[in-house]
């Protein structure tokens, strides 16, 4: 009916060849699958849209933010690594079995810890303290219910 207003979906619209919608569908779905690389060829097939977070040599030190489009890569922010903090990341093992963990880092944050047995099922701690050492965080303490062999990997 005239003066009526049809419903605009983004798989059928109301009038015309669907270019518009087309356009929005594909860059939605583009967007949705941004991705960290440290391989300039990776995705192999990229769409228009999509945004990478390319880090050239695997060390966080060379990032650059890119956009797919006109199929070619677009650099849209380089040396991106002056705004995105360094992500720290270790791995400590606990062999012996111990109600309490002390694990001594360099990663002057409160990481995030997460806690296996010795059979790589995550387990839950009774808590996690961080602990400041000379005025930087340093340490980190997990204390179990029971005497536990494991590991935890702490993320900062």
């Amino acid at each position: 009916m005239a003066g009526e207003l049809a419903q605009f979906t983004f798989d059928r619209p109301p009038t015309g060849g669907g270019i518009i919608s087309q356009l929005i569908r594909q860059n939605i779905n583009a967007l949705g699958t941004t991705c960290y690389t440290t391989s300039a060829a990776y995705p192999t097939a990229p769409r228009t849209g999509m945004m990478r977070i390319l880090d050239l040599n695997g060390a966080g030190t060379a990032v650059t933010l890119q956009w797919y489009y006109g199929g070619i890569w677009n650099d849209l922010i380089t040396h991106m690594e002056a705004l995105l903090p360094l992500t720290k990341r270790m791995e400590a093992a606990f062999a012996v079995a111990a109600a309490v963990w002390t694990i001594n880092h360099n990663m002057d944050v409160r990481p995030l810890v997460q806690c296996f047995d010795a059979a790589h099922t995550q387990i839950i701690p009774t808590s996690v303290v961080h602990v400041l050492v000379g005025g930087f965080w340093r340490r980190t303490v997990i204390t179990h219910g029971a005497a536990t062999a494991g590991y935890a990997i702490l993320v900062g």
